[in-house]
């Protein structure tokens, strides 16, 4: 706090080892001095310093006033110059007013677009730009930007013949290690996206948690698994017959809510309706959801 001005903070490397566009150094500190500052609010509420919760939260929407003030442009749909990094800290932090996050993730979409489909940024917006993309209905596109093979991006160290993380997509860059996380958060979105493990931030250690996987057309398999507290969750899809063929691994004492398209549901050979495992069944126009306890379940999704 002391480090900023009017709640704005200007420090740190900012969007290091960008392509060709560099957000704003202060936009991008001040979106994290927000999400730091929001997260210290609700570690204080759990241990029950509700005075601490309360100075925290009010210093965290006081932060994201002064974000928006500096950095929204509600006329072109934008944030700063209209940086990937910058459309994308506004969108991954929610710090977006509701009226225009519709607006600013059109704009995110389209500025990828316009670059042929390619990053222009550099490790902030390599984290922040799939799940931007994701959580505001671009899956597609986030997933072609994580398995693209030209310059820059993921597909393109392994096309150059890297089995390791490097500190830059430019692999001429001697100075940069050939063993980095810089980039790494790629992992966390296929987890979160392709395998659809996600953590509910109200049970905390995944005693409860969600698996809404993303089926991504030019895929033929997904498998993954992470090892929480109370044991291993897996999440493994295929396509079989036209059908989604799902496995799914619940560990003992949890719960988990699966979230699938809508379609014609059976499990562990049963249809969805006739299921005795199944608990708070709701299906939308869209998408249909339910929980699952502790076991493993064997899902078959014609959509």
């Amino acid at each position: 706090k002391s480090n900023s001005k009017d709640n704005i903070l200007d420090i740190g490397l900012g969007d290091w080892v960008y392509i060709n566009s560099y957000a704003p150094r202060a936009l991008t500190s001040t979106a994290c001095y927000h999400d730091l500052t929001l997260k210290v609010s609700q570690i204080a509420s759990l241990l029950g310093k509700n005075k601490d919760a309360a100075s925290y939260g009010e210093l965290a929407a006081n932060i994201k006033t002064a974000f928006n003030k500096a950095f929204y442009k509600p006329r072109e749909k934008t944030y700063a110059s209209g940086e990937q990094t910058s459309l994308a800290a506004a969108l991954y932090f929610n710090l977006v007013p509701p009226k225009g996050v519709k607006e600013v993730a059109a704009t995110l979409a389209n500025t990828i677009l316009e670059n042929d489909g390619l990053l222009d940024c550099g490790v902030l917006g390599a984290k922040w730009i799939p799940h931007a993309l994701s959580d505001n209905g671009s899956q597609a596109l986030a997933y072609q930007i994580a398995a693209n093979k030209r310059y820059p991006g993921w597909g393109y160290w392994l096309e150059q013949g890297a089995t390791t993380l490097w500190e830059d997509f430019d692999i001429k860059s001697s100075a940069s290690s050939h063993n980095h996380m810089f980039f790494g958060d790629i992992v966390h979105w296929c987890f979160k996206e392709l395998a659809g493990i996600r953590p509910d931030p109200n049970r905390v250690g995944f005693k409860h948690f969600y698996i809404k996987p993303y089926f991504e057309d030019s895929l033929d398999f997904v498998k993954a698994s992470h090892d929480c507290l109370f044991g291993k969750i897996r999440s493994e899809w295929k396509r079989k017959d036209g059908n989604i063929d799902m496995m799914v691994q619940v560990p003992s004492n949890t719960t988990a809510t699966i979230v699938l398209p809508k379609g014609t549901l059976q499990i562990n050979d049963k249809p969805v309706e006739a299921s005795q495992e199944i608990k708070n069944f709701i299906a939308e126009s869209n998408w249909q959801q339910f929980e699952l306890g502790s076991g493993t379940y064997h899902l078959v999704l014609r959509k």
